[in-house]
């Protein structure tokens, strides 16, 4: 009962304070859409004091980013350090700045690992490749007796030869989760189809965890329905937290390690 009135009160707080404004009520929206609230989540899955400051004033884009120190005329810019034609956004810092590549994929990694870790605990009858170094078949995903391509989903589970989960994942800006969906069902349609034509049974699941660590219904949909394929006896919503944990605290370091270039051989985060 007190949790509930507590989160009541605190989506009431972000309906009546935050969402009138502009730039901020976009992504408040999107979690009320999605009954979702993250800055309760983040509270209870008790982050260090920074890093859930951090994540509220991701939010609702009260971090010193370039764009908001320029309007808080606290620097003359809003361009980025690195890519002077573009402006400095948070979307520009945690997703989209071509400098920071390496960053993203060491976020995205961070999860992945912790997703392959978690299918592979309880399958039985079956193999998992992945994308990661040490994980893989003959340098990809897709064994080459099933399928000859260039493409390497990033998880791939066959269970007795003839069953296949194809998993991709992406983290983005929170308000490209859908974007980015479409985007990677439309990529793997036609490998789809080709592993369907030589008799398996195939399910394909374009994953998204927002950058910030939203978890939308779908994916949480697409999320259990692996979990059930591989057996794993987690709770899903320990692994929906783990993996929204994952990348606040990936996100975090992204955003702090903003003004240096050199990012080099970061070490992976464990849950």
């Amino acid at each position: 009962m007190v949790k509930q009135v507590i989160e009541e009160d605190t989506v009431k707080y972000w309906t009546d304070r935050v969402a009138p404004l502009l730039v901020q009520g976009k992504f408040t929206s999107l979690l009320l859409l999605e009954n979702e609230n993250l800055t309760w989540k983040s509270i209870m899955y008790n982050l260090p004091k920074r890093v859930l400051s951090f994540i509220i004033n991701a939010c609702i884009d009260s971090l010193p980013s370039y764009t908001n120190l320029h309007t808080w005329g606290k620097r003359l810019s809003d361009k980025c350090v690195f890519c002077p034609g573009t402006t400095g956004t948070l979307h520009h810092i945690l997703s989209n700045c071509p400098v920071f590549l390496d960053r993203y994929e060491w976020r995205h990694n961070n999860l992945l690992r912790y997703m392959y870790k978690t299918f592979l605990e309880n399958l039985s009858n079956g193999t998992i490749y992945t994308d990661l170094e040490g994980h893989s078949v003959t340098g990809g995903t897709i064994p080459p007796h099933i399928l000859t391509t260039s493409l390497r989903p990033d998880l791939v589970i066959l269970k007795e030869e003839q069953d296949i989960t194809i998993v991709e994942l992406t983290v983005p800006f929170e308000m490209n989760l859908k974007d980015a969906h479409q985007r990677k069902v439309e990529k793997y349609n036609s490998i789809v189809r080709d592993i369907q034509d030589k008799g398996y049974s195939v399910s394909f699941h374009a994953i998204e965890v927002g950058a910030r660590g939203l978890i939308d219904r779908g994916n949480k949909s697409r999320l259990k329905r692996i979990l059930r394929t591989t057996g794993s006896k987690i709770r899903p919503n320990e692994f929906f937290q783990t993996l929204s944990k994952l990348a606040i605290l990936s996100s975090f370091s992204i955003f702090y390690a903003r003004k240096e270039r050199a990012w080099g051989e970061v070490r992976h985060l464990d849950p």
